[in-house]
């Protein structure tokens, strides 16, 4: 049987560093496997499109065949600017933020369509012009479509308010993007997300089907990469990422505090590394504090870089999110380290459920407990060298891209029958 075809117009794809791209990448790249050959559609990215998420090392990792378009965002000034913006507030414009962007994607996907069989479209968001695209197809060439949701408007809560106009903008935004989302999904064959709590958000609002596929890593990223330690005299914790809405490193950073009070010696060999946008944020954090001089900042990493920088390091730390079903991607690069994580504050979800079934970390969700966890994993590290883990391997293997993309393949398979 010859393979089929499925079309991807995608925003974020390699080169950029994000962790959009690389479960749209990954999928592209084992979906092969079952029998689906995949077309991308993206946006030609450089060091100057991506506020700062360029990643040079992926320049020559496409999995599959990729069109990209010539992208320049725009950069209305003065009355246009202020025009476009509220345009944009009161309803759909994809003008303001993304330009000529999505009508040059969708014209590309016509004519991919035109001149090649296309059996289906896999779109996933945000942002929601993607959505688009996808809806078009359907409406223009009858072509099923699955819409992926990474994220959803409404999965977090609601910014704290006293102001009674303010509060009621933020509500009047999140219901529109929210009857958006769900009007620009009306055609769907199936839609995917990342956990159970967003896809019950999502049933309830939408008639297609529901089904999650979990974010993961591909065991591919992991081989022949050198698990040397930089430094066996130094303590070194490191965090990977950013921070942004309600993940900031406040109570982990409590919990360094304590530690250099409570045993300054131990706090001298410790060192805490922040790499990414985390780099450029963490002066924000440490103004003032006990800790800071235990801080650095690593900057940016390709991708590669930040995988065998994980392995080489003592503890591996991450922020939970506090919202019920968002799961930062990061996780799943982490139980695969061999490196324990220290997750802070906990989120009483999947996160937790993931580091305790995995074996891989722990949860502290004060800042004593993260005090006491980082002198228990110090001592063991000062007897012995290391500290010692007993992650379980099979329980790692069920999040393994893989395994996601036969999921999709099987979605995919029973949109075109």
């Amino acid at each position: 049987m010859s393979a089929k075809n499925v079309l991807f117009p995608a925003f974020e794809f390699y080169p950029l560093n994000t962790g959009g791209t690389f479960r749209q990448a990954k999928f592209a790249k084992y979906l092969q496997n079952y029998g689906w050959n995949t077309i991308v559609v993206a946006p030609d990215w450089n060091e100057y499109n991506c506020k700062g998420y360029f990643d040079s090392s992926m320049v020559s990792k496409d999995p599959c065949g990729v069109i990209r378009i010539p992208y320049i965002p725009p950069q209305p000034t003065g009355l246009t600017r202020q025009a476009q913006k509220w345009k944009n507030r009161l309803w759909r414009c994809w003008t303001y933020e993304f330009g000529e962007l999505p009508e040059k994607m969708l014209e590309t996907c016509r004519i991919l369509i035109n001149k090649r069989k296309i059996d289906a479209v896999f779109v996933s968001s945000l942002p929601h012009f993607v959505l688009w695209i996808g809806q078009q197809l359907y409406n223009e060439f009858n072509i099923p479509w699955i819409a992926d949701h990474r994220d959803i408007v409404d999965q977090e809560a609601l910014p704290d308010s006293k102001s009674f106009l303010i509060k009621h903008y933020y509500s009047f935004q999140r219901f529109k993007k929210v009857f958006q989302e769900a009007r620009l999904t009306r055609t769907a064959s199936a839609i995917t997300t990342v956990s159970e709590p967003l896809a019950e958000k999502l049933r309830a609002r939408n008639e297609a089907p529901v089904h999650v596929i979990m974010n993961g890593y591909d065991p591919d990223d992991f081989t022949n990469i050198e698990v040397k330690k930089n430094n066996k005299d130094i303590f070194q914790i490191a965090y990977f990422g950013s921070f942004f809405g309600n993940r900031h490193p406040g109570c982990f950073l409590d919990g360094l505090d304590m530690v250099c009070k409570i045993e300054p010696k131990v706090a001298g060999k410790i060192q805490v590394w922040f790499y990414g946008k985390s780099s450029d944020l963490i002066n924000r954090y440490i103004a003032r504090r006990t800790c800071a001089s235990l801080i650095k900042k690593g900057g940016f990493l390709p991708h590669s870089e930040a995988l065998k920088r994980q392995r080489q390091v003592d503890v591996l730390y991450l922020i939970s999110h506090p919202s019920k079903g968002i799961v930062t991607g990061k996780i799943f690069e982490y139980i695969n380290a061999g490196v324990p994580v220290i997750s802070v504050p906990g989120d009483d979800d999947i996160t937790d459920r993931i580091l305790k079934e995995t074996g891989t970390g722990k949860v502290c969700q004060t800042a004593s407990q993260v005090c006491n966890q980082l002198l228990k994993w110090f001592h063991e590290w000062q007897v012995a060298g290391r500290i010692e883990m007993s992650p379980d391997f099979e329980a790692i293997k069920q999040y393994s891209r893989k395994v996601q993309a036969s999921q999709l393949a099987k979605l995919l398979d029973s949109a075109i029958q």
